[in-house]
């Protein structure tokens, strides 16, 4: 005869286990990145509202250049990055997402990443101050596969001032092969 309490600590165990933690229901996968879509609609509507303008400073390899990018050019290209609904491409994909709070620079960092190596934006992570909860930063990291090899792109946008996006194909030894702009609107040059 079985002990009685026996199927009861089975029942107990199967109950407890759960879903896996990284993976979320899609509710909840359209609120993870809501912060950094938000942050980016807001600054794109402010610099088209504000009467200034966009410079661009580029550097590929070891040449540079520098030029003025009008402003739907500028919004095309970041919704190139985020998607014209800033959330679109990346609730396919299964993210975790970490909260670490800075006492030191009394900061929060909220950073959403994946191992699914297929995923558009590979990472995300949004600095924020605890008290307006404002976005302070952005940083965005994005993996593509081109015709030469993967392609590495990192975006750090700075709230009201400028936007850097780096561009590398890690295993290539050719200086020309890495890309450097930033787009700069408030008060910071390149």
């Amino acid at each position: 005869m079985v002990h009685p309490s026996i199927p009861l600590c089975f029942l107990l165990i199967w109950a407890c286990q759960g879903r896996p933690s990284d993976e979320l229901p899609l509710a909840e996968r359209q609120s993870l990145f809501l912060p950094a879509t938000t942050f980016v609609a807001h600054e794109l509507t402010a610099i088209d509202s504000l009467p200034v303008v966009i410079l661009r400073h580029r550097t590929v390899g070891l040449q540079s250049d520098t030029a003025i990018v009008p402003k739907p050019v500028f919004r095309e290209l970041m919704e190139s990055w985020f998607g014209k609904t800033f959330a679109e491409a990346p609730l396919q994909y299964a993210y975790k997402r970490k909260v670490f709070m800075d006492a030191t620079l009394g900061r929060v960092t909220i950073t959403c990443d994946t191992e699914d190596t297929t995923a558009a934006i590979q990472r995300l992570d949004m600095l924020m101050d605890p008290e307006t909860e404002a976005i302070r930063s952005l940083y965005a990291e994005k993996v593509s596969v081109t015709a030469t090899g993967k392609l590495i792109q990192k975006l750090y946008w700075s709230a009201g001032r400028q936007c850097r996006i780096s561009k590398s194909l890690p295993h290539s030894t050719n200086p020309a092969t890495s890309e450097n702009i930033t787009y700069s609107w408030g008060m910071v040059q390149p």
